[in-house]
């Protein structure tokens, strides 16, 4: 029989070392031959055994000397202690994969580029020298259950938010609220230049097949957007190319028919002597109406100090000019994806109505001749200023003080007016609604369709037949009434109960049974008195937009109609 001595023997020669064992021995042998010591695969040995009582053999000695820097790499990075990693506690995978999740969110807070290909490359250094599965592979699978097991996907960075300078935001963030304290809201104005591609068509659409896309316009102009932070006043200033494009003709003037001052260039960008003829003709606005307005700006190389303008630096910390009747504040250098209020989100709606009616625009064409196709459709500029002129009317004035106050640079009181004028907002709008179906009430009734219990009818009679058409199709059972609706103004009760109370009405349902009341309407367009077709449009229009005022709450559509008498029934 054996004796103990040479059971203990071989049982540690069975042992491996962890990786933070091996990261002493690699610190050992560094730090000798920094001290000039030659040392041997027997020496490493040695000390190995005499260290941790562990019996290495000259093979592991050398793989051990070639994998040094790795080694050094997966401790640091698995933990600052270097915490012991033994073969018991853990699957070499579950290793491997714990030490790349802890380097791959290292490189993350460093904002590095993360790729299939990098995560692959990092693991393999990372197991060298692990005891993986003979038939482990680093391929599709594993990268697929890698990024599923810790919830990683491939994303798109939008913005540049990500490159803002923190220091120059809370700096203005702290002083800008101090420079415009006592300040009009409607006496604040930003200014940003965007590019728009006017004639180019939207890269996504609901379609059946797949298809490929088109090449993309590249015609461009560039528009000098203002915005009062009440937002009551938006209006643009665009560059073209064409000193004066052939869409104009000989009496089209845009500042006259639009309010849209037109300037041109060989590259339809800002350029300072534009910028200059910009702020000369906002300038001489404001003091045509008697007001001195403050205007954030970035700091563009474009936007220099306007001839007659006088340099300023406002508290110390920002630069600017003062001209008549504006005071302008460049923001501070890689900011404005911040700080400026129109990168918040004003922009991004002007683009999305403008967008809107251009693909109104191209089906309306596309209705008229069924052999075009899209690509060949191609709007002029006077059509796209018309349509810019429209989406900035369109840009809603919550969304623009909105977007001021998420930029945190107006003082306290401003910020609180804004919500307060958010609130006016919405009780204006219902008592708005309130007025618009009475005037649609009226106009039914002159024009021979009954009053507001014909009105009611209509409304029941369309949706009950929209509703049994969508239940049908889906194989689900018919509503006995049209309370589910949410439009109905009783319900039916046995003789003894009373009625039930009327459902309200959601946003949604408002804004689905106006666009159906209008379809009832031009189904039955040759009952009507000529011109009524315009008018009810107008009435639906001005009901839909005010129902979709943002956080307004409205109470059931019976209330505006009122009671309906049924005892003639």
């Amino acid at each position: 029989m054996e004796d103990q001595g040479t059971k203990k023997k071989r049982a540690r020669s069975r042992a491996q070392l962890s990786y933070q064992q091996k990261y002493l021995v690699v610190k050992w042998i560094e730090q000798r031959e920094a001290e000039g010591l030659s040392l041997t695969r027997s020496d490493i040995s040695k000390y190995v055994e005499e260290q941790f009582e562990i019996t290495v053999s000259p093979a592991f000695v050398t793989q051990l000397r070639k994998s040094s820097s790795q080694i050094k790499d997966y401790v640091l990075v698995s933990s600052e202690e270097g915490r012991s990693r033994k073969k018991a506690r853990k699957s070499s995978v579950e290793e491997l994969n714990s030490a790349l999740s802890t380097w791959l969110e290292k490189k993350e807070s460093q904002r590095a580029t993360i790729t299939e290909e990098v995560i692959v490359t990092k693991a393999r250094e990372f197991a060298v020298g692990l005891s993986l599965p003979p038939r482990f592979n680093f391929g599709r699978s594993w990268i697929s259950n890698f990024k599923k097991m810790r919830g990683m996907r491939s994303a798109q960075l939008h913005g540049e938010a990500g490159s803002a300078n923190i220091e120059g935001i809370n700096k203005a963030q702290q002083k800008l609220p101090i420079l415009l304290s006592g300040t009009d809201l409607r006496d604040i104005y930003n200014m940003d230049e965007t590019a728009l591609w006017y004639r180019r068509l939207p890269t996504s659409s609901i379609m059946k097949r797949k298809r490929k896309g088109c090449k993309l316009s590249k015609e461009r102009i560039t528009l000098s957007i203002f915005a009062s932070s009440d937002g009551h006043d938006v209006f643009a200033q665009v560059i073209g190319t064409s000193k004066r494009p052939r869409s104009f003709g000989r009496s089209f003037d845009p500042d006259r028919d639009l309010g849209i001052q037109y300037f041109s260039n060989k590259s339809a960008w800002m350029t300072s002597v534009l910028f200059n003829k910009v702020m000369q003709r906002f300038n001489g606005r404001m003091r045509h109406e008697g007001r001195v307005v403050w205007l954030l700006l970035d700091n563009c190389s474009a936007h220099g100090i306007p001839i007659g303008a006088k340099p300023c630096c406002w508290m110390d910390a920002f630069e600017g000019f003062t001209m008549s009747a504006v005071k302008a504040i460049f923001l501070p250098p890689n900011t404005t994806a911040v700080l400026q209020p129109l990168d918040q989100g004003v922009i991004q709606a002007f683009k999305a109505h403008y967008r809107r009616q251009h693909v109104r625009w191209m089906i309306q064409e596309l209705d008229k001749d069924h052999e075009k196709s899209a690509e060949n459709l191609k709007v002029d500029l006077r059509s796209a200023l018309f349509w810019v002129r429209d989406a900035l009317k369109e840009v809603r004035g919550s969304t623009t003080r909105n977007c001021f106050r998420k930029s945190a640079v107006l003082p306290p009181a401003n910020t609180a007016e804004i919500r307060a004028l958010d609130e006016r907002d919405r009780a204006k709008s219902s008592i708005a609604l309130k007025a618009a179906v009475d005037e649609m009430v009226a106009a039914f009734e002159s024009l021979g369709l009954g009053g507001r219990e014909s009105i009611t009818e209509m409304l029941e009679e369309k949706l009950t037949s929209i509703d049994a058409e969508d239940e049908s199709a889906s194989g689900e059972e018919i509503p006995a009434t049209v309370e589910t609706s949410g439009l109905a103004t009783r319900t039916e009760s046995s003789d003894e109960g009373e009625p039930e109370p009327e459902p309200v009405m959601t946003l949604a349902e408002a804004k689905t049974a106006s666009t159906k009341l209008h379809s009832f309407v031009l189904e039955n367009v040759l009952r009507l008195a000529p011109g009524a077709e315009e008018q009810m449009y107008g009435l639906m229009k001005s009901i839909q937009g005010m129902v979709e005022c943002e956080g307004h709450r409205q109470a059931a559509i019976g209330e505006f109609f009122g009671a309906v008498d049924d005892s003639h029934k």
